[in-house]
């Protein structure tokens, strides 16, 4: 794999101070003199920088985002050891991301991929928090809690940060995130994820009526209206807007759960359940847009082939009246190229009336015999011309050897 190119001093300071920000704002997502952490989004940002720049720089990172976070969290909790004991196993946790997520074979794929999705919440998401888990379990042991709920606390917490928040910040050298840059594109995305953002605001505001479904049909309008990187980005703001109401005793979940490990655990399943629908839908429709454009691009350079080297397919289903012709075979015959279907009949009767029985009698062969058939005739145009043609191809069959119809080309000769 090629290595990633040195980042310029800009931006590596940049998303280096992102990340310290974003271990700050942890602190704003722990709730309870227990201080549980909700989400942990300061992963995520992490191994985004880290599959940003060259791997011999990862030592220097780590560190410094080490350091960071110990200082932020020695700071807000007034302990020492846990703290630097907790940063050690947040340390190993996104190198073990980095390592997976940056492969060959996943650093080939297109960002806002279902595969690359899919990889980014198993590796980085679940199996580098399990990885870290039991240094974090030894540092927390003695300090309250049962061994379950720890585990449960640093697992979900860090997974739960790189769902919500990974995915947005994977998106942005995606080409998802750069169909947004349209005047009238960028418009619409901020209109659609400013409007969530504020629609969350409102239901989060009262805590009497559970209508945090209502944030679902915003979900699903950025993933219909602005793709994967739309989608990823309403996700993370949903996330963040929704944790800090909850931590503040704002919400549907504040307002129900008086217990914080069950108010944790409930915003949790709900952000979860939000980031595992909205995403890999997101994912799937940016795939097909792409396998659509794909298909598209070599259709119009089969097209052109055709067209530079006269000649044109086409195919009948056995049964049917009509038969499938592309532009060049339009051209061939002397019409407009309207690349559709043509009645079979009036399609015969193209052929010079000496060929026409002995070309259907030869295209009967291959269904009964599964030969490929090669025939010449004339055919005559509209305007009264008169063109020779070979016709050239073979039968298709079902999954069960069952002929289905005729494919074939023909030639301008």
């Amino acid at each position: 794999m090629a290595e990633a190119k040195s980042p310029r001093y800009g931006f590596y300071i940049a998303m280096l101070a992102l990340t310290g920000l974003a271990a700050w704002a942890g602190t704003f997502f722990t709730l309870g003199p227990q201080r549980i952490t909700a989400l942990w989004i300061t992963n995520a940002f992490a191994l985004s920088l880290l599959l940003r720049i060259p791997r011999r720089m990862w030592p220097a990172t780590i560190a410094a985002i080490g350091v960071m976070t110990a200082t932020i969290w020695i700071i807000s909790t007034g302990a020492i050891l846990r703290p630097i004991g907790l940063t050690l196993a947040t340390c190993v946790d996104i190198l073990l991301a980095a390592l997976m997520m940056g492969s060959p074979r996943i650093a080939a794929m297109e960002r806002g991929s279902p595969r690359y999705l899919g990889n980014l919440i198993l590796r980085a998401g679940m199996l580098a928090p399990l990885g870290s888990m039991p240094i974090a379990l030894l540092v927390v042991a003695g300090h309250g809690g049962s061994l379950l709920n720890n585990a449960q606390d640093w697992l979900v917490a860090h997974s739960l940060g790189m769902i919500s928040v990974g995915p947005l910040l994977m998106a942005l050298s995606s080409n998802s995130i750069r169909s947004l840059r349209h005047p009238r594109r960028a418009a619409e995305a901020l209109a659609i994820i400013v409007g969530s953002a504020l629609l969350t605001v409102v239901i989060f505001a009262q805590g009497s009526y559970p209508t945090l479904f209502f944030i679902f049909a915003a979900l699903i309008v950025a993933v219909f209206r602005l793709g994967f990187a739309g989608a990823a980005i309403t996700i993370a703001v949903t996330t963040i807007t929704v944790a800090l109401m909850t931590n503040a005793g704002y919400g549907p979940i504040a307002g129900y759960f008086a217990d914080i490990r069950e108010r944790v655990t409930f915003f949790q399943i709900f952000i979860a359940t939000a980031a595992l629908t909205v995403l890999p839908i997101a994912a799937l429709l940016e795939e097909r847009k792409r396998l659509t454009a794909r298909a598209e691009e070599r259709s119009r350079q089969l097209e052109l082939g055709e067209s530079v080297a006269h000649v044109g397919h086409w195919r009948v289903s056995l049964g049917a009246d009509e038969t499938f012709w592309s532009d060049e075979v339009f051209r061939l015959h002397g019409l407009p190229p309207v690349s559709g279907m043509m009645n079979l009949e009036r399609a015969i009767n193209f052929f010079h009336e000496d060929d026409r029985q002995k070309v259907v009698e030869i295209l009967q062969r291959p269904i009964e015999t599964g030969q490929i058939y090669d025939v010449t005739g004339r055919i005559v145009r509209p305007s009264g011309e008169i063109r020779h043609v070979r016709l050239r191809g073979l039968p298709e069959y079902n999954e069960d050897g069952t002929p289905i119809g005729l494919f074939g080309v023909g030639i301008d000769i």
